[in-house]
């Protein structure tokens, strides 16, 4: 929501070493050993003969005052690149920290182990660099007390969590690998400017710990593994025929919003319906079972006061549960999907749909969209965890409607509900100009 929501436990900064960690400026015994251990069974894991250890140094904000909760131990193994003939030397090593970091999860004091392999004549820049091996300081890091712009950042990290969110929606694997080459030339254009507290690497931070950049990673994995596969996909035309057939009786609105949707026709409606199937079953197979249950429930509403809806609800769950849809095993159960709290029934313009859609939990605000305008607010953990939250949530959405109504001067909006995940939501309403 506000700034300080969006940087508050992602960004910190501390007058001494993590205590967990460090005892003073001394690396505690048992983390060292442990760290060691763990280094001992990763260079046993390469599988490189003769394999010449440099050294075994940590980096990254354990090594700093600048910790957080979401802090890793970056395990660095320092070899000889050179010791292994050939050009593929780098590729080697960065594909089998991937593994290992993919198949292990290893924490010591609640705080994941990450590995590396890295060149002992490779430049960072890393303010803090500490030889587990040696026991002493590379570079012992200095005490700065950084001045961080929290709305710069959390604004940076609203738009990226936004692009990546369109991104992921649309399941291009070309736009998926420019936005992630993006993002990387961001941190690093920030790092270099501006060093670790710069506002293009913070952000960078947030989105990760928020797990935004492992949903584009999952989602273009996906995309691949559905391109490379030979699917016939769905392939019943009688199927097909049928949704057409029973989506070609005019839906008669009893509800008192104007439509401002187009015209549609049933086998274009039919079409959309088949290609919301295939977005969740890409949700279901990336792991992201949030989204898959959110366009499930996409698909429902679009079916929601038809005439028709007793007979398209069991088709459309066949559809989806059938073999040649290839659903991902994993996905939610298919249960008649709850509606959101006072959700109504007016349908929306698909640029006000679009725009919706890229909100995010941490967004707050209003925006002009075409014609209309919309009011939106969300929920995330630090709001969530207030003592009228917890008590009554579906009051505090009540006041956030009343405000909402009160700010555009006591009109009724067209709109109003619910959109985003089921434990981040979005409450929002949409007015006419």
């Amino acid at each position: 929501m506000r700034a300080r929501d969006l940087t508050k436990g992602n960004i910190a900064y501390h007058d001494t070493l993590n205590p967990e960690v460090w005892k003073g400026h001394e690396l505690r015994v048992d983390v060292r050993y442990k760290l060691l251990e763990i280094a001992k069974r990763f260079i046993e894991y390469l599988e490189v003969p003769d394999f010449k250890l440099e050294d075994i140094i940590l980096r990254g904000s354990l090594v700093n005052y600048n910790y957080t909760q979401y802090s890793d131990f970056d395990l660095h193994i320092v070899t000889d690149f050179t010791a292994i003939k050939g050009d593929i030397t780098e590729a080697f090593y960065l594909a089998k920290k991937k593994i290992w970091n993919d198949e292990h999860d290893i924490t010591i004091k609640g705080h994941e182990v990450e590995l590396y392999v890295e060149d002992k004549d490779a430049k960072n820049t890393s303010e803090g660099t500490y030889s587990v091996l040696d026991a002493n300081w590379l570079r012992v890091p200095k005490y700065q007390q950084p001045d961080i712009d929290d709305r710069a950042v959390s604004a940076k990290a609203r738009d990226l969590m936004t692009q990546i969110n369109r991104a992921v929606r649309a399941g291009s694997i070309e736009d998926i690998t420019r936005l992630q080459d993006k993002i990387r030339l961001m941190r690093q254009a920030g790092l270099d400017a501006g060093g670790e507290f710069s506002t293009e690497n913070l952000a960078y931070k947030i989105i990760r710990n928020k797990k935004f950049l492992d949903k584009l990673y999952k989602t273009k994995n996906s995309k691949v593994d559905q391109e490379l596969s030979l699917d016939e996909g769905v392939k019943s035309n009688a199927v097909m025929a049928a949704l057409v057939a029973a989506l070609s009786t005019p839906a008669q609105a009893d509800y008192n919003y104007p439509n401002t949707q187009p015209e549609v026709s049933p086998a274009a409606q039919a079409l959309g319906i088949f290609r919301k199937i295939n977005k969740m079953k890409n949700y279901g197979a990336a792991g992201l079972q949030g989204e898959a249950t959110q366009e499930f429930n996409n698909i429902m509403r679009t079916i929601q006061g038809h005439p028709n809806q007793s007979k398209l609800y069991p088709l459309i769950k066949d559809i989806i549960k059938s073999p040649e849809t290839n659903v991902d095993p994993q996905l939610p159960p298919l249960q008649e999907p709850e509606q959101p709290v006072n959700e109504s029934q007016a349908r929306l313009d698909p640029a006000v749909e679009e725009f919706l859609d890229g909100l995010t939990p941490d967004d707050v605000g209003y925006d002009t969209v075409g014609d209309y305008i919309v009011h939106y607010e969300g929920f995330t953990d630090q709001c969530q965890d207030s003592e009228e939250y917890q008590d009554d949530p579906e009051s505090v959405f009540n006041d956030v409607w009343s405000d909402f109504k009160r700010r555009m001067g006591d009109r009724n909006p067209i709109n109003y509900g619910i959109v985003g995940e089921h434990d981040y939501p979005i409450v929002y309403s949409v007015f006419r100009k």
